[in-house]
């Protein structure tokens, strides 16, 4: 794994000494230097680097002074001082800033190869473990957001979610002998933030940067080219959500339109096709079963659900007594209701 180490001194020599001595143990790290603190701040915020060898005593901005800004900043990177013997205790204060070492100079070629390795090692071990679970935390936060849960997670967003205006919620229902993978790793490319997989069926949020369709078209269409041909699966867009807290909105509009038979089908094109204000009646009369379901379906994506949780119990009833007057006896008409069934 390449790791990115970045060596800030204001003195010229010193600064390439460190990197051919690092450069030769290291072969895959990926170097960088800073003259001053000033442009290692810089350096920072735009390369975010994994390791950073600061010298304490620079004109201008002091190591610490560096750090404490760059810990600001929200950048993850750990810290090695590199000091003289006269401001040891200097470097010692710096541990408190969670410096993980420092560096006396003058240095041994194998001393410094021994701390940095160390360090290296903890910091790839940490990247490893991040990554084997960095996908069971994303799609946990992103299942809270699905289901009306913003405050327990708004602290750990991401950024792209929390600068971005609009979203939607795509639904890809995978075939059964398909597990996805290749449609998660699609996601990661594209910045598209992946919830839990239920039924065969996986939510993802899109942030909206400009184009609504386009760019929701995008990524449906890179999801299908990644699942294999002889699989069908379909992909469902919910309308363009204006804000984080109306996600589970797009939740229930895609998973609506997630069981029609289309590669690619939008929550708007499809509600067109159906009457908003249907004839409730003429569809019980008749007892039509697909009429009906639509019925349901809009009433929950519609309504607020108390409202539709009590309108659909009424209209149960409606169908249970047109059944008892055609001679089929059943039993009194059950409803379970929950932010699930209204998906």
């Amino acid at each position: 794994m390449t790791l990115k180490l970045l060596i800030v001194d204001d003195e010229p020599i010193e600064r390439q000494a460190l990197q051919q001595i690092l450069q030769k143990a290291f072969p895959d790290f990926q170097m960088m230097q800073a003259k001053n603190g000033r442009e290692a701040v810089e350096y920072a915020l735009k390369e975010e680097p994994d390791l950073v060898l600061m010298d304490i005593l620079m004109p201008g901005m002091t190591g610490l002074e560096a750090i404490k800004l760059i810990q600001q900043k929200g950048i993850e990177c750990q810290f090695v001082m590199v000091t003289a013997f006269d401001t040891f205790d200097y470097a010692k204060s710096a541990l408190q800033l969670g410096v993980k070492d420092y560096l006396l100079k003058p240095t041994t070629p194998k001393e410094m190869t021994q701390i940095i390795g160390a360090i290296a090692e903890k910091i790839i071990a940490e990247k490893q473990q991040k990554q084997q679970f960095e996908p069971f935390i994303e799609q946990a936060f992103v299942s809270q957001l699905l289901f009306d849960a913003m405050d327990s997670v708004e602290d750990v967003l991401p950024l792209p979610l929390k600068e971005t205006t609009s979203f939607a919620v795509l639904m890809v229902t995978f075939a059964e002998q398909v597990k996805g993978e290749a449609v998660l790793k699609k996601a990661q490319q594209y910045g598209v933030y992946s919830g839990v997989l239920y039924e065969q069926r996986r939510p993802f949020i899109i942030p909206i940067k400009e184009d609504f369709r386009q760019e929701t078209m995008r990524v449906a269409k890179a999801f299908i080219a990644a699942l294999e041909e002889q699989h069908y699966s379909s992909v469902a867009i919910s309308s363009q959500i204006p804000s984080l807290d109306e996600l589970s909105r797009g939740y229930r509009e895609a998973w609506l339109v997630s069981g029609v038979a289309q590669r690619v089908i939008y929550f708007e094109d499809y509600v067109q096709f159906v009457p908003m204000e249907a004839d409730w009646q003429a569809a019980i009369d008749q007892l039509d079963w697909h009429k009906i379901r639509l019925l349901f379906q809009q009433m929950t994506q519609q309504k607020p659900l108390a409202e539709a949780r009590e309108e659909a119990f009424q209209k149960l009833w409606q169908v249970h007594t047109q059944l008892h007057q055609l001679g089929l006896e059943m039993g009194p008409p059950t409803l379970s209701f929950s932010d699930e069934s209204q998906a």
